[in-house]
Parts: C-alpha cells; sequence; structure tokens
C-alpha cells in the first residue's frame, strides 16, 4: 500500500489516518493482507509503515529503475484479519468516490492520491 500525500499535509496525521480508513474498508471487504512496496533507500517510508504495523517480507534487488540508479525494493506486509480456513470472496467498493480527499480535525482538504495493493482469497 502506497500513498501520497501533498507535502502541505506532512505531520498533520493524514496519511496515518488514510491508512487506518483504508485498513477498514479492506477488511469490510474481506481482505486478509496488505502489502507496501518501498524503494531504497527511504528511511521516512520505513518509519512510517513499521508503527503501522507492517513488517518486512523480503527485498527484491535492483529491480526498478528510478532517478538514474537501480534501487532495491523492500517489500512490507501487515496482518488485516484472522485468515479464516475458508476465506470470504472479496467484495468491491460501493458508494466511494475516488480523489474525493481528506479533512483533517480543523476542517482543512488535502489533496490525497495513491495505489493500493491486498491480498485476500488466493492471494
Amino acid at each position: 500500500m502506497s500513498a501520497y500525500v501533498d507535502p502541505a499535509a506532512h505531520r498533520l496525521g493524514v496519511r496515518r489516518a488514510l491508512y487506518r480508513s483504508l485498513f477498514a474498508v479492506l477488511r469490510l471487504q474481506g481482505f486478509q493482507s496488505a502489502y507496501a512496496g518501498i524503494a531504497l533507500p527511504n528511511p521516512a517510508s520505513i518509519a512510517f509503515h513499521e508503527p503501522m504495523g507492517f513488517m518486512q517480507a523480503g527485498t527484491y534487488h535492483r529491480v526498478g529503475y528510478k532517478h538514474g540508479e537501480w534501487p532495491d525494493v523492500r517489500w512490507y506486509e501487515r496482518s488485516l484479519g484472522d485468515h479464516p480456513g475458508e476465506p470470504p470472496v472479496p467484495r468491491p467498493p460501493s458508494g466511494g468516490r475516488a480523489g474525493a480527499g481528506v479533512r483533517s480535525g480543523a476542517g482543512e482538504r488535502y489533496r490525497v492520491s495513491g495505489t493500493l495493493s491486498a491480498g485476500g482469497a488466493g492471494a
């Protein structure tokens, strides 16, 4: 899972709130795990993901070309459910709007964009 928050919204809890909301939606949809890929080095992203419950799952070496280099990508995983013996079929989201943004406690609106990778039945 990756979320990119406007720099004006950094350190205001927007990304953490977004992740918590996404985890809740994924659970409602029947997903059991979430994954994050981080191009290294990126200590800020690692410092964010690990307290959110993501654990290192492995590293792909020199797999992506970025800014003139071939960085390693470290993969993280986080359990969202109890992984039942017969998992439910993941359900599509309903009533959601892409690009709706996030409001902070003070009511300001921040643009939020991101990609999501979640493992469910058969993942």
